[in-house]
């Protein structure tokens, strides 16, 4: 079933997360009751239908989904990113004129192990993004409507799986992009599905030249 699904989403959006979420969905299309996700674990059933609410919610923490996941035998994989032409274009010319990608400081904090498969680059989607698209944290900041130290804090929190749902797409949305995020069960995702989350650079050179003719027009 989870085979399917993740080869149908090859397309996914944001717009078509379940509303109710993927914890939801995924263990009702797995035919598993709470009860039984929960089995000799030293989590309760309980505990898994709060878990299923802060998702639909928002207000789950990255690392949480990515362990309710794990104990559904599942993957977290997920992304930051945008498909509108101009912002793809920005990024094309923010990464020529630096001459490559936002470099990764050392200074990151490692991966969750839980969140090594994610998707989820060195430091986080949100920091990378900002970087990508030449944002400093004070332009981000004012735009989120926070101060510039509690961007930096948001930031670290998805480096290390502490931030919300919420949080991560209040920020996403500040940068012109969206959180598109499945459940795969298993070590891989469907090529289509992956590269319709994270763009191939030819892919993305495509995008961007769409995007300088819409300008040119």
């Amino acid at each position: 079933m989870l085979d399917r699904l993740s080869a149908d989403l090859s397309g996914l959006r944001a717009q078509n997360i379940p509303e109710w979420g993927w914890l939801w969905t995924v263990r009702k299309a797995i035919g598993l009751s709470a009860r039984e996700v929960a089995g000799g674990r030293e989590i309760s059933r309980q505990s898994i239908a709060a878990f299923e609410r802060g998702e639909a919610k928002g207000t789950i923490q990255l690392g949480k989904l990515a362990s309710v996941a794990d104990v559904m035998g599942c993957q977290l994989v997920y992304t930051v990113s945008s498909f509108r032409p101009e912002i793809l274009q920005r990024i094309k010319e923010v990464t020529d004129r630096r001459g490559g990608p936002p470099k990764v400081s050392d200074k990151e904090p490692p991966t969750p192990k839980y969140l090594e498969k994610s998707g989820m680059p060195s430091g986080g989607w949100l920091k990378r993004m900002r970087l990508s698209l030449g944002y400093s944290r004070a332009e981000v900041a004012a735009k989120v409507g926070v101060a510039p130290t509690t961007l930096r804090d948001l930031e670290r929190s998805e480096a290390k799986g502490t931030i919300t749902l919420n949080s991560l797409r209040r920020v996403a949305t500040a940068l012109d992009c969206e959180v598109i995020y499945f459940l795969n069960n298993n070590g891989s995702v469907a090529p289509s599905f992956l590269n319709r989350m994270i763009p191939s650079p030819a892919e993305k050179k495509v995008a961007s030249d769409s995007g300088k003719m819409m300008s040119d027009e």
